[in-house]
């Protein structure tokens, strides 16, 4: 990745560094780490493809790699970028920019959002909050013991389409 001297720049911008050798070196990792798992075969071509393509930005390639795990998980939730839409603000006004761009009147908040989110902002701009608690649910894995909360990349190569139902098995939402 190019970063010397860019610590400021927008993550859209973050550039790709052509012909470093990160692709030959994840896509061995994941061979390395998962190729007895037992859906392996059934879902890496379709990340190496990705892998094989020529990217230039690291966003493109993330979304990417974000909009192939939902088509593999059966997730039709739309994936929009804050850039294109011109979100703006900081921590609770962020948020609350988010829901008035999207035409949302209710935000899921990850467990944290305790720890930095102004709740009584959000509802005064008309705004709903739910907490989401997450406990990964264990699954058998290739080596030793469980480990949670790893990559997606993990449950899909060893869990195949029981991945979905897992995760929703580890899932609780409540009012903020």
């Amino acid at each position: 990745m190019v970063n010397a001297g860019r610590y400021q720049q927008s993550i859209r911008e973050c550039e790709i560094e052509p012909g470093a050798p990160w692709k030959k070196a994840h896509l061995k990792t994941l061979s390395l780490n998962y190729a007895k798992a037992p859906y392996f075969d059934l879902y890496f071509s379709q990340f190496e493809a990705l892998y094989h393509r020529d990217w230039s930005r690291l966003p493109e390639f993330s979304v990417a790699i974000i909009r192939l795990c939902f088509e593999l998980l059966e997730i039709d939730t739309p994936i929009l970028m804050g850039s294109d839409l011109g979100i703006e603000g900081k921590a609770t006004e962020l948020i609350a920019d988010i829901c008035r761009k999207t035409g949302a009147d209710t935000y899921l908040h990850g467990a944290h959002a305790v720890d930095y989110v102004d709740f009584d902002v959000l509802k005064s701009h008309g705004l709903n909050s739910l907490l989401q608690e997450y406990h990964a649910q264990p699954y058998a894995q290739q080596h030793g013991p469980f480990i949670a909360d790893l990559s997606i990349l993990d449950m899909l190569f060893n869990c195949g389409s029981d991945s979905s139902r897992i995760m929703l098995e580890g899932n609780t939402i409540r009012d903020a």
